[in-house]
């Protein structure tokens, strides 16, 4: 399961399954990994045992204080027997980002020189780590901690039980980045990146309380964590480098190297500055409270049944004779609507039309609603009514957020991941996916049974097809602002390979990122994906044609094929361009509905260079293929 609490588990319960799960990944990872795998199942177990501690923070009040200090220092043990020769790896690839971006300044017989000093610093340390049969140690030492795991004395269910964590995380790392502010050493950096990295790490335990909101704090204190520890490693290279001066060579060179490390991080510093003054900008009261309230209504929401039922608000209204109805079903934002064909569906719940809808902000498991209009009889504007709907999949348990876009083909109704990122960046893995489900085995009424979804996680490898082919083939794109792109679909790139991820090459630098907001399906199984970004280099909007669906659902690293592009040339400009924002099909009929790239309110890093894409008009077009 995810690390973070899931509705229907108590308190005690879902803290203890986080740490144990935590803890099971890495001592798997160290027991199994052998040659070239040690180095990344090192660097994982690290990574699981700080999630940990945090998780001891958290929690820390209610443990005891001297259950914490004594779990706290064994876990710090075990994360340091192992932490040598990551650190000096890091090294080694942080030169590498150095020489990225010091546009030749530095020959690159200085940098093979230094990189081979720092190689061969990392080599000794590794030897020096006990490799193998320290990994054995460290696993070993884990599984005792994971076997107390279950007797710690959580018990309280409330939020008092977390609120000193939160309160204390939350006051040092504001105290931390006061200090930083008034006197920025690589000490007083460090420590503020350490309370930065918890704030993340619980803002992620807690994210279902309330997942819209839960999510900005998340990308913001993750981005927070990413530039404060790139500071820190340019710092460390800094000073090896001034150690290693001779393996530099000439002091031209030497000179050229520092002075790009100490700009990239003055860089790095104003940007962590600016946004920790926001993501710290509530006093911690008022912090405090905004949790607890969105707690309490999460607590509500979990004690409901697995699917609910309640009258849908309307508001009505003519729009050049067409009956204009606002659904209300928050308090999430349902994505897209299709029609239910199910007659079996329909009767059960007495409708005379229904639609499926999906709801963003939460697991595909859990996005699913259907909405229903009561009678024909019943005058348009009133008798809707939705049902909550809940889906399970397979045992995979990897997280799955922001569904977009609904089809059917061949009775099965298919959910779109937006395949994109947050508002700001980067791009998200869990947003790549497709899901569907036979709409003729669903049970009848809604909710008595849970929806069998077959989920799979493409993890970028639509992106990676879409990039290839719009290099190959496609139209001229509308251009992204470097620094833009960079937060987009640089940091994605740098995050995956920071953290290991098997999909981190399949997104490369020059990539453009995608936001799938619409799908169809043709007669012959071809699949159309309406996109809200990219655009054309006119600002129009684009349409990518999949020769099939199933590759996506395919074991192994196969890229569906992309075989061709549609345009809706005319609806947008450069300057105001417009994406996809509903696609539906009727044969080989296609219904368009355009509109704004992101809402004027959003903070959309994408607004930034395109402001008029926020107020592009609505547009809704139909075209046969």
């Amino acid at each position: 399961m995810a690390y973070r609490l899931e509705a229907g588990e108590t308190l005690p319960d879902g803290l203890k399954r986080i740490v144990r799960e935590q803890l099971d990944d890495a001592i798997a990872g160290l027991r199994s990994a052998r040659g070239a795998d040690a180095p990344a199942a090192v660097h994982n177990a690290r990574k699981d045992i700080k999630k940990t501690r945090s998780v001891l923070r958290l929690a820390r009040d209610e443990i005891g204080e001297e259950l914490y200090r004594h779990e706290n220092d064994r876990l710090r043990a075990i994360a340091n027997s192992l932490s040598g020769a990551r650190d000096a790896e890091v090294l080694v690839e942080t030169l590498g980002k150095v020489q990225e971006r010091a546009d030749g300044r530095v020959s690159e017989e200085a940098i093979a020189r230094l990189r081979l000093r720092l190689e061969a610093d990392r080599d000794e340390v590794a030897a020096d780590s006990g490799g193998p049969a320290a990994m054995r140690e460290a696993a070993d030492a884990l599984e005792t901690v994971r076997d107390g795991v279950e007797a710690w004395p959580l018990t309280a269910e409330g939020f008092d039980a977390i609120e000193p964590g939160l309160r204390r995380i939350y006051k040092r790392g504001r105290a931390r980045m006061d200090e930083a502010a008034s006197e920025p050493t690589v000490l007083r950096l460090h420590e503020w990146r350490k309370r930065a990295k918890d704030l993340w790490y619980h803002s992620r335990i807690l994210e279902p309380v309330w997942p819209g909101a839960m999510k900005a704090q998340i990308d913001a204190a993750d981005e927070l964590g990413e530039l404060l520890g790139e500071d820190h490693d340019l710092a460390i290279l800094q000073r090896r480098a001034g150690d290693h001066g001779d393996a530099v060579g000439s002091s031209d060179d030497l000179v050229a190297l520092l002075e790009s490390i100490v700009a990239r991080r003055l860089e790095l510093r104003t940007r962590a500055f600016s946004l920790g003054r926001r993501l710290y900008a509530e006093p911690p009261k008022a912090f405090l409270q905004r949790l607890e309230t969105a707690w309490g209504f999460w607590r509500e929401e979990s004690a409901e049944p697995a699917a609910s039922t309640a009258s849908v608000g309307t508001e009505n209204g003519a729009v050049d004779g067409l009956n204009a109805i606002d659904l209300h079903v928050g308090p999430h934002e349902a994505s897209d609507l299709l029609p239910i064909d199910s007659r079996e569906i329909l009767d059960a719940h007495g409708w005379d039309i229904g639609f499926w809808a999906v709801l963003d902000d939460v697991r595909v498991e859990r996005s699913l609603v259907a909405i229903g209009h009561r009678d024909e009889a019943v005058a348009i504007a009133e008798g809707w009514e939705v049902v909550r709907v809940r889906g399970r999949s397979a045992a995979d348990t990897r997280r799955t957020e922001d569904a977009e876009a609904l089809a059917r083909h061949q009775g099965h109704v298919y959910i779109f991941g937006s395949h994109h990122g947050g508002k700001k960046g980067p791009l998200e893995a869990p947003r790549a996916f497709v899901a569907r489900f036979e709409e003729a085995a669903v049970a009848v009424p809604l909710g008595a049974e849970r929806i069998e979804l077959e989920v799979a996680h493409n993890r970028f490898r639509l992106h990676r097809a879409v990039n290839d082919a719009l290099r190959e083939f496609g139209p001229p794109i509308l251009d992204i602002d470097e620094d833009v792109s960079d937060r987009l679909v640089g940091r994605a790139r740098r995050r995956g390979r920071k953290r290991g991820k098997d999909w981190a090459e399949r997104v490369q630098r020059e990539d453009v990122p995608l936001n799938v907001e619409g799908a169809a399906f043709r007669p012959d199984g071809k699949v159309l994906l309406g996109l809200r970004l990219p655009t054309t280099a006119d600002g129009d909007p684009l349409l990518v044609e999949l020769a099939s669906v199933d590759p996506l659902f395919a074991e192994g690293e196969e890229l569906p094929e992309v075989t061709g592009f549609w345009i809706l040339q005319g609806v947008g400009t450069p300057d105001a361009p417009a994406g996809v924002r509903a696609l539906r099909d009727h044969g080989y009929e296609v219904h368009v509905v355009t509109g704004s790239l992101d809402s004027v309110d959003s903070g959309s890093a994408l607004l930034e260079e395109h402001p008029e894409g926020a107020v592009s008009s609505s547009t809704h077009s139909l075209f046969r293929l």
